[in-house]
């Protein structure tokens, strides 16, 4: 009920959060995560845009060797290819952060 001259209760929501992540093109310090590896299964599209992804965040954020055999076979022409596309990432980090 309501009293005259009133308008009765009015409920307000809490505002909607406008807060978005933004994932930097190169972080090298293990801020991003892995994407998902989908590496199993019959939908190809799919497997190959996971190992694509997974590699462009091996190249961009977490330059490691050991981490190349999870989406490459070891002693294959790409493992090697990875291998050394890792190493010249970290040398050339390792160069560029010298004082």
């Amino acid at each position: 009920m309501t009293t005259p001259g009133t308008t009765g209760s009015t409920t307000t929501s809490p505002p909607e959060s406008s807060t978005t992540t933004t994932v930097p093109p190169y972080s090298f310090d293990g801020s991003v995560p892995a994407p998902e590896l989908v590496n199993t299964g019959e939908d190809f599209d799919a497997i190959y845009r996971s190992l694509d992804a997974y590699d462009f965040w091996l190249d961009a954020h977490n330059p490691d060797p050991t981490l190349v055999e999870n989406f490459t076979v070891k002693g294959s022409a790409q493992y090697d290819t990875q291998i050394q596309d890792v190493n010249e990432q970290r040398h050339s980090r390792a160069t560029r952060c010298r004082p």
